[in-house]
């Protein structure tokens, strides 16, 4: 599946999550899914669709259904939603524990979030490309 159908596929799966929420888009994401095992659960829950749309899917390029159960998305059967989760808490690790410490950093507040790794693909890029070689 081409990127551009992957991004139109988790925009239409975000529209129809957001429809389905009506009044309940403001209220914190926990209080609309209790399965919820995060900080996540502390944002608005329209925001928590854009999070997972934008943050989580376009980070890897994937769609919906690479972590979560077709149908099911409160399910845990998922191995790939277990590593989202523990790789979402390890990232305030990196920023806060890690970067903060390291002096001379460029900005006030460098951060690392899943697309500082993945760049769109599902494993964390290990290698550089080759560079071009001059004439």
């Amino acid at each position: 599946m081409c990127s551009s159908d992957l991004t139109d596929a988790r925009n239409r799966m975000a529209a129809i999550m957001l429809d389905s929420l009506g009044t309940r888009a403001a209220l914190p994401a926990d209080s609309v899914w209790s399965d919820l095992k995060t900080d996540l659960g502390k944002v608005p829950a329209r925001n928590l669709i854009a999070i997972m749309n934008m943050g989580f899917g376009k980070s890897l390029g994937v769609r919906c259904e690479f972590c979560h159960v077709p149908g099911h998305f409160d399910s845990d059967d998922s191995i790939q939603k277990q590593i989202a989760r523990e790789m979402f808490r390890m990232v305030p690790r990196i920023n806060q524990d890690l970067l903060a410490k390291i002096p001379g950093l460029q900005g006030k507040n460098p951060i690392v979030n899943c697309t500082t790794c993945h760049r769109g693909q599902i494993r964390p890029a290990l290698n550089l490309d080759q560079p071009a070689t001059g004439g």
